[in-house]
């Protein structure tokens, strides 16, 4: 954990997990004190441990099928980004979406590594500025809508430089939908 917060490498949170369980034991240390009062108290210990263990269920299902994506209600993917949200597996939900809403063409920044054409998404690449009108449609991978540079995909494939999009008014726009947590759906035009 240490290592982890001194370092000036930012890989997410997953070089931490093995130090959870480590954690959940020294938390229930620090509980015990307070755990023997409640037994004491009679029900109020397995009540809240019961109302716990519910509230992570109805967490945990509410997140399928996109559980990547999934923040618990303090947290969101405008806070936490990168590896820990995004990994391009929103074409399908896009498509989706994008079928059920009845629209044909949209334009699309999309953080991955697959032609979105292959899943029958019909896209025109989304590489800043102003949109033309071949669509009144707007698809930003999250990635890209907090400001992460990265590819994006071409029909000729990986673009050769770092992509950096300004969203910042669209940061501030409710989205049309939400396809897979990881994907947002704009509206661009009227």
């Amino acid at each position: 954990l240490v290592w982890s917060m001194s370092t000036n490498l930012d890989y997410g949170v997953r070089y931490l997990l093995p130090v959870l369980p480590l954690l959940c034991v020294w938390a229930a240390l620090i509980a015990a004190p307070a755990g023997a009062g409640l037994r004491r108290a009679g029900r109020a210990w397995p009540l809240a441990a019961a109302l716990c263990v519910g509230a992570e269920a109805l967490e945990s299902a509410r997140a399928m099928p996109y559980p990547l994506a999934f923040f618990n209600p303090f947290g969101s993917d405008r806070i936490v980004n990168d590896s820990n949200v995004d990994w391009g597996q929103g074409l399908i939900a896009l498509r989706e979406e994008l079928r059920d809403l009845h629209i044909g063409r949209v334009h699309l920044a999309y953080h991955g590594l697959v032609d979105p054409a292959v899943y029958g998404i019909d896209y025109v690449p989304y590489v800043g500025g102003t949109p033309d009108s071949t669509s009144d449609y707007l698809a930003v991978s999250s990635y890209f809508l907090v400001g992460l540079p990265a590819r994006t995909m071409t029909r000729r494939g990986s673009s050769e430089q770092l992509l950096l999009l300004q969203m910042g008014p669209l940061l501030h726009e409710t989205p049309l939908s939400r396809p897979a947590g990881c994907m947002y759906l704009f509206r661009i035009r009227p």
